[in-house]
């Protein structure tokens, strides 16, 4: 079991005693996943990073976190990493959503800007098709769509996926999460990719 294991399983059943304090101590071992996703969206996409910031979006993600772990009793360390990456993926769903989605801010200022440079004849015909191939908004909304379509994942395959992605896990450390051999989590892991490529494929 790796040390972040074993530290949130030691919180869980502090939680279990009634330690309140296990709570906070919980959202401090999510908090570097939530840091390092947000941060990994800014710099994968800068048009989104000028609009959020990483300790606005943790907050909101702690306070999803919080009401679960209010109305959860959490079973062991597995049941934990499951439910932090759900609100953790809810959280930059809505953060996406809200910047890119029809009516976002992000694709408001996007849109202006490509009206201008039109305007200015900043384009010829083959850069307006490179740009129409490059344009960010769909690289957003592909990620969104990725986002979204884990949650339809068979609940093995999307375990993996939480773990892997959300969580940073190695293959070895989900195997002992999940208490399944590593060969298996190379299949479900397999899985998943052939099954959110086939989702997210244009035309589906």
């Amino acid at each position: 079991m790796s040390e972040r294991t074993e530290l949130i399983e030691n919180r869980i059943q502090k939680l279990k005693r009634g330690d309140s304090e296990a709570r906070n101590e919980l959202l401090q071992l999510a908090e570097d996943r939530l840091v390092a996703m947000t941060r990994k969206i800014k710099r994968d996409f800068p048009d989104l990073g000028r609009w959020i910031d990483t300790n606005d979006v943790f907050q909101q993600a702690a306070i999803r976190l919080l009401r679960s772990l209010d109305a959860v009793e959490l079973n062991d360390a597995r049941h934990f990493f499951r439910l932090a990456a759900q609100k953790i993926r809810f959280e930059l769903i809505d953060l996406m959503r809200k910047f890119y989605g029809p009516e976002g801010m992000g694709r408001k200022h996007q849109s202006a800007a490509r009206r201008l440079q039109d305007s200015e004849g900043a384009h010829a015909n083959l850069a307006d098709d490179q740009a129409a191939i490059d344009d960010p908004r769909d690289m957003d909304e592909l990620r969104m769509d990725l986002f979204e379509a884990v949650d339809s994942l068979p609940a093995d395959e999307r375990e993996v996926v939480d773990l892997l992605m959300f969580h940073n896990l190695t293959q070895e450390e989900a195997a002992q999460v999940i208490g399944k051999s590593v060969r298996s989590i190379r299949r479900y892991w397999r899985s998943a990719l052939f099954l959110l490529h086939e989702k997210l494929e244009p035309g589906d």
